[in-house]
């Protein structure tokens, strides 16, 4: 590749010119400075909302209800719009919409309070987020929060509701500083767990409650502004009236009222019942691996696999064969990658991105004991908490002045923490995560599967992009094809998938490895760097005492150590070869082993140098290719906040068709290029689609067109 001199585009001034319809100062309104026609618009738009807002107070479909007196309000509030609309003169409409909205914003240009009209009737409904969730946590009767003591008590910040908008407001001290509460309620991951005093059925039935309640308030495909936004006041009642009846069906477990125990003894069986009912959730299951599978579960602890579906993935078919001969696959096809055996009764640490696999069903029987035992635990009236905190994870955690995470019971005074610090409650499920973990973790399938994969098609790719494989496009899509089959698998679209699953996967990426290798060029990756950066070393212009002048010498300098280094590990390695070779106390794989380890060393050297060649500045220009592709990245970003408003909305746009097709096909070309790099960026591609010339040359197209905008005399004044 031939470096050319940069002419660099140092400033674009992008105009967009939006036109004004002038009226005269009388016809204004003396605050909002708008006209009548305007206001009359603002206010047919209050009257159509105020009507939606009046007609969700169904109270018709409540037996015994009545209107609330808020809607009444607002109601009343929609026909005096609707007549100002009508009748009403510039001043009354005005002063009408401001008192309305809480008042005018002359610095925001708007008005202070955009709901203030439908608060009252909304809150008065519970037909808002804040009313209806401050009902279901704190009401004086039915609230959670006050019978969910969910793994005692967490420190957070203090809050208080303002009572006209019903907003949360963040309390402070007279420094400025959050005030810091203990409370009781903390539900990691949307759980809200049995604070220990009612049977485990009674208050499961009431925590699903809880959830669909906080559904209701969420945002989901379905209610993309959430279910509350859009319901009635009967159909929040009904929906409230089942939360009720699971709260008022609550059953206290024998010891709350067994009067010969003490308070201690109480305590100490609420806290029993309170862990057997949390590890109950965690050791729960559902059929979460069918394929297309939609199940929406209330317990979100719950294992998304039945315990004995999962139990079969390690199907007995990963032995020291299939290891031994992938990895001896790997070595004979050019691959640094290698499986490796995992070993339980092992102190030393696995190394990070590699793959380890049992033979035996070790890390299984672990997984097995670890849910039969916790299953037992459940039922067995003598469970004391010391056994069940084995199983459940009850950690209060927090971070510490200097944004270090720590346990509150480690700490030396964690009264104190508790007092100063917010706390929180890490996953209940931890314990259950490590054993299932630690069983998944080391059977050829999910992330041992990927990561054999990934080694082989980035082999792939690396050798395409040196143009290694020029004539075999059909056999380099055909290996990408291949993968299909095990990326089923990992999606989950094949149900409960097995160890035999995922090695008949790795053999058709394999079969369709080994055809496209049969294509290729076999001149080494450093070999081909190394050439490609001497050919080009070759071609700079140097004077008569050797000097060149093109690149900035810091750059060139580096470029030529860079090489240097490569030659010299090159070196090196040809001689380690030799020895390797005529050591006859090594097998033939471990010779192929040791000598990958060198060659990877060459490959890093090759890697580096070529890492130097792209980054070599011009002196002419001082601009290197990154600092093309950052500039191209920021021009393009600038273009497409053009770009999207006229998108938008093209019946708008004040240009002429034909001149924004021209900017928008210009827009598109550099935005495809930008994407491009920046996915072979990421890929780490030894050779880029688009060289800087080719960007620049997109660049000045796109500026080009920007400028060229024409505006359409239909739409737009002088």
């Amino acid at each position: 590749m031939s470096k050319k001199i940069i002419s660099v585009l140092l400033s674009v001034t992008l105009v967009l010119s939006l036109f004004t319809v002038f009226i005269s100062a009388d016809e204004l309104s003396p605050v909002m400075k708008k006209s009548l026609s305007q206001l009359q618009g603002e206010l047919s738009g209050f009257y159509k909302t105020a009507k939606s807002q009046v007609a969700r107070d169904d109270w018709e479909n409540i037996p015994g209800a009545s209107q609330l007196p808020e809607t009444k309000v607002l109601d009343d509030q929609a026909q005096q719009a609707r007549t100002l609309a009508k009748n009403g003169n510039i001043v009354e409409c005005e002063n009408f919409l401001i008192d309305l909205y809480g008042g005018w914003d002359a610095e925001k240009n708007d008005y202070k309070d955009g709901n203030k009209p439908y608060t009252p009737m909304q809150n008065a409904g519970l037909l808002r987020g804040r009313p209806f969730d401050d009902y279901i946590a704190r009401d004086p009767e039915y609230g959670y929060v006050k019978i969910s003591a969910v793994l005692g008590e967490v420190t957070a910040k203090a809050y208080e509701i303002d009572p006209e908008t019903g907003e949360y407001k963040e309390l402070k001290d007279e420094n400025g500083n959050p005030i810091l509460v203990r409370q009781q309620g903390s539900e990691p991951f949307g759980v809200s767990t049995n604070p220990g005093q009612y049977t485990i059925d009674s208050w499961y039935n009431f925590a699903v409650q809880i959830k669909k309640m906080q559904e209701f308030m969420s945002v989901t495909p379905q209610y993309p502004t959430s279910q509350l936004s859009v319901s009635t006041r009967s159909e929040v009642q009904k929906a409230l009236d089942g939360y009720r009846a699971a709260y008022d069906a609550l059953e206290l477990i024998p010891s709350e009222t067994d009067s010969s125990l003490t308070e201690e003894q109480k305590a100490e069986k609420r806290e029993i019942n309170r862990l057997k009912s949390i590890l109950k959730l965690i050791v729960d299951c559902y059929d979460g691996y069918s394929a297309g599978d939609t199940t929406q579960v209330d317990n979100v602890l719950a294992f998304a696999a039945l315990w004995e579906d999962f139990y079969q993935k390690q199907d007995g078919s990963t032995t020291q064969e299939k290891v031994d001969a992938l990895n001896d696959w790997f070595i004979i096809n050019g691959i640094s990658y290698k499986v490796y055996i995992a070993d339980p009764d092992s102190t030393e640490p696995e190394k990070d991105n590699a793959s380890y696999v049992a033979l035996d069903d070790t890390y299984l029987q672990n997984l097995k004991n670890w849910v039969n035992t916790a299953t037992e635990l459940i039922n067995d009236p003598n469970a004391t908490v010391e056994q069940l905190e084995q199983y459940v994870n009850v950690n209060e955690t927090y971070y510490d002045k200097d944004g270090n995470w720590k346990l509150v019971d480690e700490a030396e005074d964690p009264a104190y923490v508790r007092a100063n610090f917010v706390t929180t409650i890490t996953d209940y499920h931890y314990f259950r995560e490590q054993v299932v973990g630690e069983y998944n973790g080391h059977l050829f399938v999910s992330t041992n599967y990927r990561l054999a994969k990934s080694a082989i098609i980035a082999q792939a790719e690396n050798d395409y992009n040196d143009k290694r494989y020029e004539g075999a496009e059909a056999e380099y899509q055909a290996l990408i094809q291949s993968c299909e089959a095990g990326d089923r698998l990992l999606n989950g679209s094949v149900k409960n998938p097995t160890e035999q699953m995922f090695w008949d996967a790795i053999a058709q990426i394999q079969a369709a490895y080994e055809t496209l290798y049969a294509k290729r060029k076999e001149t080494p990756t450093h070999v081909v760097l190394y050439d490609k950066i001497t050919e080009f070393v070759k071609t700079v212009p140097v004077d008569s005492n050797g000097t060149q002048s093109t690149y900035t010498e810091d750059s060139w300098n580096a470029l030529k150590t860079a090489i240097a280094d490569y030659e010299s590990q090159v070196e090196v390695y040809n001689k380690l070869v030799e020895e390797i070779n005529a050591d006859t106390s090594l097998s033939e794989n471990e010779k192929a082993e040791a000598i990958a380890a060198e060659l990877e060393k060459v490959n890093i050297k090759a890697f580096l140098m070529n890492d130097k060649y792209n980054a070599l500045v011009l002196i002419s220009s001082n601009v290197s290719s990154e600092d093309v592709y950052n500039a191209a990245r920021a021009i393009l970003e600038k273009a497409g906040e053009l770009y999207v408003l006229l998108s938008d909305d093209l019946d708008l746009t004040p240009y002429t068709q034909e001149s924004f097709d021209r900017f928008a096909a210009a827009y598109e070309a550099l935005k495809e290029a930008m994407d491009t790099l920046a996915q072979e960026k990421r890929d780490g591609a030894l050779a880029l689609s688009y060289g800087d010339q080719e960007i620049l040359n997109l660049v000045a197209a796109l500026i080009s067109a920007q400028a060229q905008l024409e505006y359409n005399p239909n739409t737009c004044n002088d």
